[in-house]
């Protein structure tokens, strides 16, 4: 996973591995579609690489990110700075580079203040099979 500002610049893969097929996904906030995250606390579905969005109160919010299956990846953004999460993690001992926090639980509680920015969020999971889930719930 890279998370990076590539300032309109073009971006070029090349697959140099053995394995094959590979899969390459870009997103990006207002580079591809989002679907709304009301502000219900109700869960909603997050399939894969499928983002959602909205624009935050200027007081505290908690998102909550879940997962049915091992090891599901979200990425969030609000502001500058991306941060990556996963949910059933083999161990919350050691989290691995790119990674903002890791659980081995299946539910991860998120309490911010992001004071009326946009938040996006995104299911990176390699696996689509993953039922991912998120909830957005102001305090």
């Amino acid at each position: 996973m890279v998370i990076n500002d590539y300032n309109g610049n073009v971006v070029q893969i090349t697959n140099i591995s053995q394995q094959s097929p590979i899969t390459v996904a870009v997103w990006g906030p207002g580079f591809n579609t989002s679907d709304d995250l009301p502000q219900t606390g109700q869960m909603y579905g997050l399939a894969q690489y499928q983002s959602r969005f909205t624009v935050t109160p200027a007081s505290y919010a908690r998102v909550v990110m879940s997962a049915d299956k091992s090891y599901t990846v979200f990425a969030t953004f609000a502001g500058p700075d991306p941060q990556v999460y996963c949910v059933n993690a083999p161990s919350e001992s050691k989290v691995p580079p790119g990674y903002t926090q890791i659980v081995a639980d299946n539910n991860f509680p998120l309490t911010e203040n992001w004071m009326g920015q946009t938040f996006y969020i995104i299911n990176l999971s390699v696996d689509s099979a993953h039922g991912a889930q998120v909830s957005f719930t102001p305090l």
